[in-house]
């Protein structure tokens, strides 16, 4: 049976993003999520393809919807052309 996964590429660019912009390491994030900070890592780096479970911890993470962190939005209400 297929896991449900999340585009990939826009979702790696606004997690790196956020983690910058709000100056949250890996580890934080881990403890917060319960995903393995490798995971979190290879996802931000765009070689894990997010399954949606881990997607929706991230997001909620970080105050937001999956589909705002697959439609270029870094962070809730402000879009972007670009990231």
């Amino acid at each position: 049976m297929m896991q449900n996964r999340v585009p990939s590429e826009i979702f790696a660019r606004n997690l790196r993003r956020l983690i910058k912009e709000r100056d949250i390491s890996y580890a934080e994030l881990e403890r917060a999520t319960g995903i393995a900070r490798s995971t979190l890592n290879e996802t931000a780096n765009g070689k894990h393809m997010v399954s949606l479970n881990y997607a929706i911890k991230i997001a909620h993470y970080f105050g937001l919807t999956v589909e705002e962190m697959v439609d270029h939005v870094s962070d809730k209400g402000n879009r972007k052309k670009t990231l």
